[in-house]
């Protein structure tokens, strides 16, 4: 605790000194909230009442809520699931012998930024409006119809901006009653701004009272921050839960709100979809994130893994028991590989061996177990499926408990934790010390460098002579346009239009094909580029007749559409992939930047100024760019169902017949449809960061050039400012 006090003393010095104006405030920001975060974090692991906390984390559709629900709560859709990422609410779930809930909502300044990034959106979508407009004006047609949803697909923002308008217009629909709970968090002492569901009797009861605040048609769904659920279910009486939405939320509140509780996990539960298993973005979290907060038991999940067994039972054979093993023996193998380099450089070592090898299971499984002679047709899809792909696979209850592997938390895992609690918040405590001074010490470090770089500005520099620079900078930038033209028009021609022209050619190729196969019993072959081989395998299975199972007669209309689904999905994957390759923006602004650089070296070298104050400003522009990914948004189910006229199952060649000669044409046209899209959005936006550039970079230096000066008037005070903020920074960082 005395630690603790001169931590704090330490950072009020910080915040109290008389040279604060000239510290940077974000970094400011981020000491106290870290902090805060430290010492609640701290009390809970002091108190005498302490209880271990596990916290569930993953991507989006990873099937968090799925296996909470298997391994807790008997298969029984316990928690509330989410129609979109953008509805989705952080679950914190206790023990308690009532049940209720406890939903937080956003406070007036949380909901602030919100009603901008929607005010933006607005802007957005009307400028669109009005220049696609002036152009239908100039060749005589009339004005277009496209709906503000359409046209926000085409204007130049982040996603995470475009999510506050899908926000604010749900917000709309109940504006009066919803603005007047966020106003209550005004009056409230803490800033607090919650409502209490109580006097519930049974879970059932709760979910219902629970669908007003989730989910995309809750009408509070749109201000709520998080929820807290208090049930009465042995099994989760000896930790508390929490259910995370994911760290990239776009409302920075709530996703600032998912880094701190995920700061007060002790265990961390991380899963991962096995057919996209342990991407960059979870190995980040694993290697990076959860060992910035201390956390040090982390348990790595493969989910659903049921459908990575589906999709390779011919590869084994249609063994079950071969495929487990290899499968688990692939991924394992992946998960090291992916990994190796981070143990070199950083210390998780401890961590990787507590979480290797991962366990992989199948909530789905464990549901067909737990509710065995009495299935959902969900359910009894999942388990034909998995006795079709396995003919030799027994149809038993205990093997499908078996196939789970969710027994083994059951059995070993959760006891084990329960065993080692009081060890394990032992070690936390002192783990989220030490975190929490790693924390101090870089962000004191990046404050103490950047003080010293404008104390350097200041003593070198005069108003006349950060004029002459300026004025030099922009001949110099005036002189550079050749340079940044051609640059730009070789990434234009040679990267963007001809590979994304030879990817719609292989589409175009690949309609024809099936067009010119209508007619014939064969199977679909197509010679096509390295890059496109990957995506076009993925229409292969549609000319397989066998569709992977034993060869049947007919067909099941929904496993024909859960196939086309499972394609778009994977294509939709795959194109964006391949669209990053063709289009690099990192390696873009890396070129642009070394293009400037020998400029400048070799036709400009008499300059009085640094490379480094045209390239600095050059990357911040850069960093903006951007662009939409893919979306293959088409729902092919009502389409289907029409054309089978609503049968169960259809002959296996009329289908195949369907498939080949309307649904994947279609597929593809609007695959094409999305590339020339894709294209033109990126040519766009490179001619405007070519027209605009030079005049960013300028408005940029001219910014940092203005704070200058104003220093400059009063230099002998804000020298002396400086000096103060050298010598105190280095004596917090000395006492550290």
């Amino acid at each position: 605790m005395e630690n603790n006090k001169k931590i704090e003393e330490l950072i009020n010095k910080l915040k109290n000194s008389n040279y604060v104006e000239i510290l940077d405030k974000s970094i400011l920001r981020d000491i106290e909230n870290d902090f805060n975060n430290y010492l609640e974090n701290y009390k809970r692991l002091e108190s005498e009442d302490k209880i271990l906390t596990i916290g569930i984390v993953g991507q989006v559709k990873a099937g968090k809520s799925s296996f909470l629900n298997s391994l807790f709560f008997g298969s029984e859709d316990v928690l509330p699931k989410a129609a979109t990422p953008m509805t989705a609410a952080l679950t914190k779930i206790r023990y308690s012998e009532n049940i209720s809930a406890k939903v937080h909502f956003f406070t007036l300044s949380d909901f602030e930024t919100v009603e901008k990034g929607s005010r933006e959106c607005k802007r957005a979508i009307e400028n669109e409006r009005k220049k696609i407009n002036e152009e239908l004006k100039k060749k005589g047609k009339s004005e277009s119809k496209l709906t503000d949803v359409q046209l926000l697909g085409m204007v130049e923002l982040s996603d995470s901006v475009k999510v506050f308008y899908e926000i604010f217009e749900n917000f709309k629909k109940n504006e009066g009653e919803l603005r007047s709970k966020l106003e209550n968090s005004a009056n409230s002492e803490n800033n607090d701004n919650f409502e209490v569901l109580d006097n519930v009797e049974t879970i059932d009861a709760l979910k219902n009272r629970l669908e007003d605040y989730v989910g995309a048609g809750g009408k509070y769904m749109p201000i709520v921050k998080y929820i807290e659920i208090f049930l009465n279910i042995e099994a989760i009486k000896d930790f508390d839960i929490v259910d995370t939405p994911g760290l990239n939320d776009p409302v920075l509140s709530r996703g600032q709100l998912t880094r701190n509780f995920l700061g007060k996990c002790d265990v961390v539960f991380l899963l991962s979809y096995t057919n996209q298993f342990l991407d960059s973005q979870d190995i980040s979290l694993f290697s990076e994130q959860l060992p910035k907060e201390g956390i040090k038991e982390v348990k790595i999940i493969g989910s659903k893994f049921d459908n990575s067994l589906i999709g390779e039972n011919e590869k084994y054979k249609r063994d079950i028991k071969t495929a487990q093993e290899g499968i688990k023996i692939k991924l394992n193998k992946e998960f090291q590989d992916k990994i190796k380099k981070d143990i070199e450089r950083k210390n998780i070592k401890e961590i990787f061996e507590k979480a290797f090898p991962p366990i992989y299971i199948s909530s789905a499984c464990y549901d067909i177990y737990k509710h065995y002679g009495d299935l959902s047709k969900n359910e009894e899809h999942i388990k034909n499926n998995i006795i079709r792909a396995f003919p030799h696979f027994l149809d038993d209850e205990e093997k499908f408990k078996e196939l789970s592997g969710i027994e083994i938390f059951n059995s070993t895992i959760i006891p084990e934790i329960i065993y080692k609690k009081d060890n394990i918040l032992k070690e936390r405590l002192n783990d989220i010390y030490y975190g929490s001074i790693d924390k101090l010490t870089k962000y004191i470090d990046e404050l103490y460098e950047e003080v010293k770089r404008k104390q350097k500005e200041l003593e070198n520099e005069d108003i006349k002579s950060i004029e002459n620079k300026l004025e030099n900078i922009n001949k110099t930038l005036e002189k550079l346009g050749n340079n940044i033209k051609d640059c730009f028009n070789e990434v234009k021609n040679q990267n963007v239009r001809n590979e994304f022209n030879g990817l719609k050619m292989n589409f175009e190729y690949m309609i024809e094909q099936i067009k010119a196969n209508e007619n014939t019993n064969e199977n679909l072959k197509l010679e096509t580029n390295k890059r496109f081989a990957k995506i076009a395998r993925f229409f292969g299975d549609f000319f397989n007749t066998n569709w992977g199972y034993e060869i049947v007669p007919a067909i099941l209309i929904h496993d024909i559409i859960d196939k086309i689904r499972e394609t778009i999905r994977n294509c939709q994957k795959e194109l964006n992939d391949t669209c990053k390759d063709i289009f690099n923006i990192y390696y873009f602004s890396s070129k642009l930047s070394d293009e400037i650089k020998n400029a400048l070296s070799k036709k400009l070298g008499e300059n009085d100024f640094d490379v480094e104050n045209i390239i600095s400003p050059l990357n911040r522009v850069l960093r903006d760019m951007s662009y939409s990914p893919v979306e293959l948004k088409t729902d092919y189910t009502n389409f289907i169902l029409k054309e089978v006229h609503n049968k169960e199952k259809i002959p296996l060649e009329e289908m195949k017949n369907l498939i080949s000669t309307k649904i994947i044409p279609e597929i593809l046209g609007n695959i094409k449809e999305d590339l020339t899209r894709q294209t033109d959005e990126i040519i766009k936006k490179l001619d405007e960061q070519e027209n605009n550039l030079i005049s960013d970079i300028s408005s940029s230096i001219e910014s940092d050039a203005e704070e200058l000066k104003k220093q400059l008037e009063n230099k002998k005070e804000y020298e002396e400012l400086y000096k103060q903020a050298v010598l105190g920074i280095e004596e917090i960082r000395d006492n550290i």
